[in-house]
């Protein structure tokens, strides 16, 4: 009935930072636990995914990985982006 959306992993990181460029600017210190939290469990799931990757084929697409290694990096893109942001305002 749908087609599903395909979204590339630009999109997606764009997407992401912008939400994330979002968060911080609401509330600083609630973004940056929040990105040390979630990219703490990305790290892991990642790890975690990747070694019973290893040990035996699950059958998991590789665009799995690719997601989490970009919702990683746009949470730290976020980060890097408002902190340039922050101190040339001051």
């Amino acid at each position: 009935m749908f087609k599903p959306l395909k979204i590339t992993l630009v999109e997606i990181f764009l997407l992401q930072t912008a939400v994330w460029l979002s968060l911080w600017l609401a509330n600083e210190w609630l973004t940056k636990f929040l990105t040390v939290s979630v990219g703490a469990m990305l790290i892991a799931v990642l790890l975690i995914s990747a070694v019973a990757e290893s040990i035996e084929r699950s059958g998991v697409p590789v665009s799995y990985f690719r997601v989490m290694i970009v919702s990683l990096f746009s949470a730290l893109a976020a980060w890097i982006i408002y902190w340039f942001i922050s101190a040339s305002s001051i």
